[in-house]
């Protein structure tokens, strides 16, 4: 059965999810995140498009992102999560899929300004809402280049954001006070139904019925849950061209917070 065919609006931007295959924290090196920067520098250079908001965690990845035609957002979609895999799956030095599913698209329409910057708020609160900073400073994101208006090279501020104040600098104070008030909404835990007894007494330590199921939590799903892993080292990022590098690393310092390490 062919998948329902999508409609793309236009004055509309997209809240876009990725999530890795099999929710495998393949993210979690800064040389994996610089590659998702490289991806999205080159798909500037083929498509045309707004990038309004971003955030790379760990296994995942957000978008706010606004194509200059709505029948491009296939194109660019297809091409940027094929092109991403392709390199990550270089760097990681794996093989098979790196995305889990077909991207997860939300309209936001630019006339609704309130939608457009919870969306912001949400994207931006992400590593925080992980536990992953205490505040919204992310290298990873560009919630800087809204609190401390500068260009980054990459992103650009959404139509909402100027309504925020009548000067650049007010409407970065209106944001950051906006950011401030969120409070996160605990996401409900999901369990698998079926097999899950039995992968409850093999938790307990209950025998394994096989000598492979012995590590289910071992080394072998380490990688998974994103621990770190003793016998890896980190890798080169030897697959980016100096030119390219240059341009990530503009984002990242301009988004960078203080202090980071």
């Amino acid at each position: 059965m062919s998948r329902p065919r999508r409609s793309f609006e236009t004055a509309t931007s997209y809240h876009v999810t990725m999530r890795c295959n099999n929710q495998a924290f393949d993210l979690r090196r800064p040389q994996a995140r610089k590659v998702i920067l490289l991806c999205l520098a080159r798909a500037r250079t083929r498509f045309g498009f707004d990038l309004f908001g971003l955030c790379v965690m760990s296994n995942h990845v957000h978008y706010l992102i606004r194509p200059e035609r709505p029948d491009d957002m296939p194109r660019l979609m297809h091409w940027l999560n094929w092109y991403s895999a392709m390199l990550l799956n270089r760097l990681l030095r794996r093989r098979g899929h790196f995305w889990e599913r077909r991207y997860h698209a939300v309209a936001v329409p630019d006339r609704d300004s309130g939608h457009a910057l919870r969306v912001l708020r949400y994207i931006h609160a992400n590593p925080r809402a992980a536990g992953m900073i205490a505040g919204y400073e992310y290298a990873y994101s560009n919630y800087r280049s809204y609190t401390r208006p500068a260009d980054d090279g990459l992103s650009a501020w959404h139509p909402a954001y100027f309504r925020l104040g009548a000067t650049l600098d007010g409407c970065a104070r209106r944001y950051a006070l906006f950011c401030r008030r969120y409070r996160p909404e605990p996401k409900p835990q999901r369990w698998p139904r079926w097999g899950g007894w039995r992968l409850w007494r093999e938790v307990d330590g209950s025998p394994a019925k096989a000598e492979g199921q012995a590590d289910l939590f071992g080394a072998a799903g380490a990688r998974h849950h994103g621990e770190p892993m003793r016998s890896r080292r980190t890798l080169p990022v030897v697959i980016l061209r100096r030119d390219v590098l240059e341009e990530v690393d503009r984002f990242v310092s301009v988004n960078q917070p203080s202090g980071w390490t």
